[in-house]
């Protein structure tokens, strides 16, 4: 689909950035509880938790830092951090390498994804489609900087 997704992208020697503590995903699904709604015992508290609440006094309910902070952030920083997130990502699909998904990780664990994501869309989709908007004959569709 998108042209610098294009070639083999292969991680299967690199070892993931957050080391062998279980993904967020493998955790919930081990806690869906089969026979009602919700998790098993233990589900609410994330692989994650020890580190993200370990200097806070504070502790918010599930998604409640999200929903306080989440659309109040400068239009700046969240095109900075949407730009961060790009280009890393951007690195990584070219080089897979453990330096390169570590700093995608990073640059993507330290931002809230809710401010950089509107911002981080129209990064992918301008960077997917100024290829062909480029050689359009049409001032209005070529990308700017693009042709």
């Amino acid at each position: 689909m998108l042209a610098w997704f294009g070639k083999k992208w292969d991680l299967s020697d690199i070892p993931p950035p957050w080391g062998d503590r279980p993904s967020i995903y493998e955790h919930i699904r081990a806690h869906i509880a089969a026979d009602r709604t919700g998790l098993k015992e233990g589900g609410e508290s994330l692989p994650d938790d020890e580190k993200v609440w370990s200097k806070s006094q504070v502790r918010w309910v599930a998604g409640g830092l999200d929903g306080a902070f989440g659309a109040h952030g400068r239009p700046g920083e969240k095109r900075n951090a949407a730009a961060s997130v790009f280009g890393s990502l951007k690195r990584a699909t070219h080089a897979a390498s453990l330096k390169n998904l570590q700093r995608l990780y990073d640059s993507a664990a330290g931002n809230s994804a809710l401010d950089y994501i509107d911002p981080f869309l129209e990064l992918l989709v301008n960077d997917a489609t100024c290829g062909e908007r480029a050689r359009s004959p049409n001032r209005k569709v070529v990308c700017s900087g693009g042709a």
